[in-house]
């Protein structure tokens, strides 16, 4: 639900556009009291800017409360009460020698409705969807409305049996390129396989479940150590995380491993095959964290979850709570670096409630693909965008 947009100037920068989502949080079965704002805007060009502030108050042109975002390009304010109307504002700030802050932006004026039940519960714009894809860079074009979207789809189908990951690069309001990408050291060229992904407005939500999700982006260029990302709010228990790399901005092939994902973080490394030891570019790692749950999406019946630490580079079955009229979409990712040569997931033999899943290394190096345990997160819907 769009509340207001507006366009805003910094001092120093170049004009943002600014959109506000609201999404309404039950305190008691019964009664509304609290809305959670979500905040998306275009980052700067400028190259002096290193983040964002957020200020906001009840009084025109008077903030009480600031809160520091970083560098991201949307936020969720929490705590707007019922019936109240806000004033928002923004300013991007250099961490140079003089901490040199912008002006404010022009000003968001945000009602908060009076009187709220559940049925005003809404969600973020969501798009989820199967595409078919060889080697060369394909173009998916967006039915959802999207301002910063966060694109996800990190494991792909068995046609082709070289171990292949998937790459996505030039994610904009209106789409993303996608492709499948063997590693280095096989030729290149790649048979069609199936790819699942699901697209989310960059922000932290709760559905209407209770069910808390956060869609946002890193970037990193770690490849020896990991890096810590942490969660633009904590979730109340440790969440389903799946992750993709969207950016191409070095040629060899690339994926992303997770391990120690709790309330408040996870850890993230860059993997490229194992015969390669010269590190790689920074490269941007779109995410989606979801508590474990099951329920509806509006129309649309979900599931999340994990399964037990028994993954490994046998196809193994994955049985889904529900039974899906439709073949569903499923998106699978590794939750764990218990074994750390490079790997990624790979499926087949999808149904209406169950999927095979194997974990898939590269062979750079040698010829064994054995692969230790490791734990398997998913998020699965029941019917695709069309």
């Amino acid at each position: 639900m769009y509340i207001s947009e507006e366009y805003a100037t910094f001092h120093f920068i170049h004009k943002i556009k600014i959109l506000l989502c609201v999404i309404i949080i039950l305190t008691t079965p019964s009664i509304v009291n609290a809305a959670t704002i979500t905040i998306a805007w275009d980052p700067s060009t400028s190259p002096d800017v290193s983040g964002y502030k957020l200020h906001y108050g009840k009084v025109s042109g008077q903030y009480t409360n600031s809160v520091d975002v970083g560098n991201k390009t949307s936020h969720a304010l929490d705590g707007f009460l019922a019936g109240e109307k806000y004033y928002i504002s923004a300013t991007s700030y250099c961490n140079c020698d003089n901490s040199q802050e912008s002006d404010f932006s022009e000003e968001l004026v945000v009602a908060i409705p009076e009187n709220i039940d559940d049925t005003d519960l809404i969600l973020p714009p969501i798009e989820v969807g199967e595409v078919i894809v060889d080697h060369n860079w394909e173009r998916v074009s967006f039915k959802e409305s999207f301002i910063d979207p966060v694109v996800i789809a990190p494991s792909i189908s068995y046609s082709g049996r070289d171990p292949s990951i998937v790459r996505i690069r030039n994610i904009t309001s209106d789409g993303f390129d996608i492709r499948v990408q063997e590693w280095d050291y096989r030729d290149g060229w790649h048979t069609q396989e199936k790819v699942h992904f699901i697209a989310m407005e960059k922000g932290h939500y709760i559905l209407p479940d209770g069910t808390k999700i956060e869609a946002g982006s890193a970037r990193t260029n770690t490849t020896s150590s990991f890096d810590t990302v942490n969660f633009q709010q904590p979730f109340n228990v440790s969440p389903v995380v799946l992750t993709s790399i969207t950016s191409d901005n070095e040629p060899d092939g690339v994926t992303a491993r997770k391990k120690d994902i709790s309330k408040e973080m996870f850890k993230l490394l860059l993997q490229e095959q194992e015969a390669n030891s010269d590190g790689h570019d920074y490269e941007s790692v779109d995410y989606i964290a979801a508590e474990p749950s099951i329920g509806m999406a509006g129309s649309i019946p979900f599931e999340i979850g994990r399964t037990e630490d028994n993954m490994d580079h046998n196809f193994r079955l994955v049985s889904f709570l529900n039974s899906y009229a439709n073949n569903p979409i499923v998106i699978l990712d590794l939750q764990t670096s218990d074994g750390m040569d490079t790997a990624n997931l790979r499926w087949e033999n999808l149904t209406s409630n169950s999927v095979t899943v194997k974990v898939d290394e590269e062979q750079s190096m040698d010829d064994e693909t054995y692969h230790t345990t490791e734990v398997v997160g998913y998020i699965i819907f029941g019917l695709a965008s069309q």
